[in-house]
């Protein structure tokens, strides 16, 4: 059987830094490209930004609103969904904007599809990103235990004001080195939470 190629592509949050490198590319690479982006003033300051793409065809709308999903979502063939709000810090004083925009809005395009067989047959590939932020606190090497998670950091280390992290076995310093998907889930703000979720 053979597969139908990928001519046109959605990206949501693709005025964003990482959605508009996105857009750049796919449009390099000859796709059809239509961008879903809410503007986020916190990002945008309430303008268009003038690097935006202008091959590529803009909704300006919300994935929170089943609505501009229905118009985006309308002939493509894959979706790279990367719309978020960002922002840990924020994200622990606004955990409902957070959880309604990352968890809702992206829960919403799979609605979309289930509910709208018309649409959702001719989609072939949906690509939704994460965040490294759902990791936590990073992976580390321990000279004696090799490759450990520290947990959090303790209140009695913090109160002596020891901010480095420590191998959750012997307790020894240990030295920060990448991430891979092995690690556990160490979701420690309402952004990372609502990053996982999607």
């Amino acid at each position: 059987m053979e597969v139908e190629s990928i001519e046109r592509v959605l990206v949501t949050g693709g005025a964003g830094f990482i959605g508009s490198h996105t857009v750049d590319l796919l449009v390099e690479k000859g796709y059809e490209v239509r961008v879903l982006d809410n503007l986020e003033p916190q990002v945008h300051f309430n303008r268009k930004p003038d690097y935006l793409n202008p091959e590529a065809e803009y909704v300006f709308g919300d994935i929170v609103n089943r609505e501009d999903w229905l118009k985006a979502l309308k002939d493509v063939d894959a979706v790279i969904h990367l719309a978020a709000i960002v922002g840990v810090g924020q994200s622990m004083y606004q955990p409902v904007r957070y959880l309604t925009t990352n968890s809702i809005g992206t829960a919403n395009m799979y609605e979309v599809l289930l509910e709208k067989p018309e649409i959702r047959k001719g989609i072939r590939k949906v690509v939704v990103a994460s965040s490294k932020s759902i990791y936590g606190e990073g992976a580390y090497v321990c000279k004696a235990h090799g490759l450990v998670y520290p947990g959090l950091r303790k209140r009695e280390q913090l109160e002596k004001k020891d901010w480095e992290v420590h191998c959750p076995f012997c307790d020894e310093y240990v030295k920060p080195v990448g991430i891979t998907e092995e690690k556990p889930v160490q979701n420690l703000s309402i952004y990372a939470l609502s990053k996982y979720d999607t």
